[in-house]
């Protein structure tokens, strides 16, 4: 019987009749309400086994009507002598208008093995995930006509996929057991059998199974030696017994699921589209062309463990390996050739078998970088195809000295006298394509760094915080082998070049390194010191032309809360540059610049000019001989006195032209100190006795009291610039 299957009825669907059959065998009852046992048929619900409601599930392990052989049954229902020697007609079921059976074959209650409709239909459905049933078979006897639908769904619903129409069967009273066939176009997963209720029963109730369906084969191309695993997809192919490629059986067939089996694909002499054969119980199923076997290729490949770049006096191993021969293959020659002042047979077992059932034996010429090798079979075995065998193992040494580089290799001798091939033993030749083995280097040199950059030490960067930039030109590599590369790293972590260097000492160290690994390094320090630089500019102006040029002339400073001089040289257009460059590291704002003994103080804003701190320009105003950061009478009065800082103009003596400067700034005040906190510069002094003169140190500044009247003023100014104090 067919295993997989479940059938069910509609709740009070169907009636059976007393327990023991006339024939002896045990019937079943309470069909509608207990599971009751049914033709050899494994029990389950939907996918997972489970009926849907009003479907109460129905036990199928035994025969619909519980006997062990349909035969038996439709014998005895249709006529003719049962297995209990009981003979009858085909009279099949007496229906009433009642809902009960009132004869059978024309003789007293009806059979117990007889399911009968007295309301709802019968649903018949498959364990399978996807639709496996043709149809279905049965005996009915039916006074009306019943409906045979088949559905893709696992219970019977939705719209069927097709419907067969089963005609009544009445003979006078009685509706005659007739054998009845519902085949549909396409494949079904259930099955509804429908009537009027009380006029129709069924008997030897067997689904059809759909024949195969192969939808896709993947991957559908292999090699001609088989051994290609594919997963066939479609209907009905879970039992599936045989597949066959080309004709050949496939091995290691296995059942992936309900829509998937796999299979081993066989060896194949010939390449090309081959038939994919499916056999299962219910029928077969033939994709045309549906595997495609690639076309074999003869190879014989030199493989080397040899590194791109091998080092002196390295032993290394060659495999020389057959592949890709359909043919049997009995023996064979090998034509080998090589630079021989690069490689050298080794001393012990430069040539030896390779996999069974192969045998050597060899001629070296080390000298020439030849050898002849003869391959042959081992004795007692047989030819046979060849997928991937190795046929010959080599070893040599590396010789020579520093880098060649265009490398070397083990190749086979142009076919001539001596070509390289295979016989199949019955007089045909195979001649494989030649692969020689993969190019490598010999070389001990290591790689030569040049320009590599020199040691660095330089200040802070302004506003970095401690840090510096240090751009490094990176050192050039040269060597005979190729390509090498060249690496650094940073003893600070950093990963760039272009990252800033703290302070302390960095070490870059540079490595270069050729294929074979022979590698160079050196190294570059940049020491950052935890000083900054500040950049100044300053103009010594006057109406009357550049002051102090060509002149060195002192410059005080004061930064943030650091005093500094300098020694600035000023330019004959009267103007300076000059630096600060042991500065603590710290971010700045604001200087002042001075000439010690000649200008006012002057405040400018100081901004990151990068590399260093750079300074806004100070124009510096003349005439502030006494220092007091004011233009007055006082710095008169040292110019009249022939006050050496007078010289405002640098030109080597006090004369008339350092007065009319003082004269011109008279008045002007200096600027206060950066921060907060400072008072502002003193008022200019107009008027002073000579008594404060005394008092204040000044004294020498008397003798500009030209008047006599005790008060260094403005008329005594007037009274010198008219001549009268010279």
């Amino acid at each position: 019987m067919i295993q997989g299957i479940l059938l069910a009825f509609a709740t009070v669907g169907l009636a059976v009749g007393p327990v023991m059959a006339q024939d002896g065998r045990i019937g079943v009852k309470g069909i509608s309400d207990v599971p009751v046992a049914l033709g050899g048929i494994a029990s389950g619900g939907g996918q997972d086994g489970t009926p849907p409601p009003g479907d109460p599930t129905v036990d199928t392990t035994c025969d619909f009507v519980g006997l062990a052989n349909n035969s038996q049954v439709n014998d005895a229902y249709a006529g003719g002598t049962s297995s209990t020697g009981v003979t009858r007609t085909n009279l099949g079921i007496r229906f009433t208008d009642a809902t009960v059976l009132t004869s059978w074959n024309g003789c007293c209650s009806p059979n117990s093995n007889i399911a009968y409709s007295t309301t709802g239909s019968i649903l018949l459905r498959t364990t399978s995930a996807t639709p496996n049933w043709a149809g279905v078979t049965f005996s009915s006897s039916n006074a009306v006509a019943l409906t045979v639908a088949g559905y893709t769904t696992a219970d019977g619903t939705g719209s069927p996929v097709g419907t067969v129409t089963i005609p009544p069967n009445t003979n006078g009273y009685f509706s005659q057991w007739t054998s009845r066939q519902a085949i549909f176009t396409q494949a079904v997963r259930s099955i509804r059998i429908s009537g009027s209720a009380n006029k129709w029963g069924i008997d030897t109730l067997l689904p059809v199974l759909a024949p195969p369906f192969i939808s896709s084969i993947n991957p559908n191309s292999g090699t001609q030696f088989g051994g290609t695993q594919v997963v066939l997809t479609g209907i009905g192919l879970n039992s599936a017994t045989s597949v066959t490629i080309g004709g050949v059986p496939a091995t290691g067939l296995t059942v992936l699921s309900t829509t998937q089996i796999s299979a081993i694909t066989p060896f194949s002499s010939t390449a090309g589209a081959k038939d994919v054969r499916v056999v299962t119980p219910a029928g077969a199923a033939t994709v045309t062309g549906g595997f495609t076997y690639l076309a074999a290729s003869p190879a014989l490949t030199i493989t080397s463990n040899a590194q791109s770049c091998t080092p002196l006096n390295t032993t290394v191993t060659m495999d020389v390996t057959l592949s890709g021969v359909v043919s049997n293959v009995n023996a064979g020659q090998i034509a080998l050739s090589w630079d021989p002042s690069k490689l050298q047979p080794a001393a012990t077992n430069p040539i030896v078998s390779g996999d069974s059932p192969f045998t050597v034996f060899y001629n070296i010429n080390s000298g020439a970088g030849t050898a002849l090798i003869l391959v042959s079979i081992a004795p007692g075995s047989s030819g046979a195809p060849v997928q991937s065998k190795v046929v010959a193992r080599l070893r040599f040494t590396t010789v020579g000295v520093a880098c060649n580089g265009a490398g070397t290799s083990v190749g086979f001798l142009p076919n001539g006298n001596l070509p390289t091939e295979f016989t199949d033993g019955t007089g045909g030749a195979i001649f494989p394509q030649l692969v020689p083995s993969t190019t490598f280097v010999v070389d001990n040199g290591a790689p030569v760094l040049t320009g590599v950059p020199a040691n660095a030490t330089r200040q802070a960067d302004a506003g970095s915080g401690g840090f510096a930039a240090c751009p490094l030109t990176p050192p050039t590599v040269s060597d005979d082998c190729s390509p090498t590369t060249l690496t650094f790293t940073r003893s600070d972590g950093q990963t760039t070049l272009a990252a800033l260097y703290p302070v302390g000492t960095t070490t870059v160290t540079w490595r270069a390194q050729d294929p074979c690994g022979n590698a160079t390094t050196a190294t570059t320090t940049v020491t950052v010191l935890p000083l900054n630089t500040m950049n100044f500019t300053a103009s010594w102006v006057s109406p009357f032309g550049p002051g102090g040029a060509g002149a060195i002339r002192p410059v005080s400073l004061v930064i943030g809360s650091l005093s500094r001089s300098v020694n600035a040289s000023v330019a004959g257009n009267g103007n300076a540059s000059f630096s600060v460059t042991n500065l603590p590291v710290g971010t700045y704002t604001c200087a002042t610049v001075e000439d010690a003994t000649r200008s006012l103080r002057r405040r400018v804003t100081v901004t990151d000019g990068g590399t260093a701190w750079t300074a806004a320009g100070a124009t510096l105003v003349l005439g502030d001989v006494i220092n007091d950061e004011v233009i007055d009478v006082l710095d008169w009065g040292a110019y009249v006195a022939n006050n050496p800082n007078a010289d405002l103009n640098s030109d080597g003596s006090v004369n008339a032209t350092d007065g009319n400067i003082i004269l011109a700034n008279f008045g002007l005040r200096g600027d206060t100190p950066c921060g907060s906190g400072f008072a502002e510069p003193p008022q200019p002094i107009v008027s002073i006795t000579v008594e404060a003169l005394l008092e204040m140190g000044l004294g020498e500044l008397a003798v500009a009291d030209i008047n006599g009247d005790g008060v260094l003023d403005e008329t005594d100014i007037k009274l010198y610039d008219g001549g009268k104090g010279h």
